[in-house]
């Protein structure tokens, strides 16, 4: 992990892993997930909630692109922008 602050998440089985995962994303963990990985993300919970999260411009820029909420983005007039790439089944000529 790197730093000491979270160490302790390494000393965890990977059934308190999975725990502490379903406490923050209110999910399982998908199956097969690496065990680095569910200890990273949980060391980045834990250090979001403790330097308070991401800064604002990149929460902004989330909101701008529809990368925040997974929908598609607005411009500032509250028009969708168009899509940056074609529809399946678009013939391209």
């Amino acid at each position: 992990m790197g730093d000491d602050a979270f160490a302790h998440i390494a000393a965890l089985s990977r059934e308190a892993l999975q725990a502490r995962w379903e406490a923050i994303y209110k999910a399982p963990p998908p199956r097969g997930l690496h065990r680095g990985l569910l200890e990273r993300a949980i060391a980045w919970h834990e250090q979001a909630a403790r330097d308070g999260g991401l800064p604002v411009w990149v929460q902004r820029q989330l909101a701008d692109t529809g990368g925040a909420s997974g929908g598609p983005a607005q411009r500032k007039d509250g028009a969708a922008r168009a899509r940056s790439r074609p529809n399946a089944g678009t013939r391209l000529v």
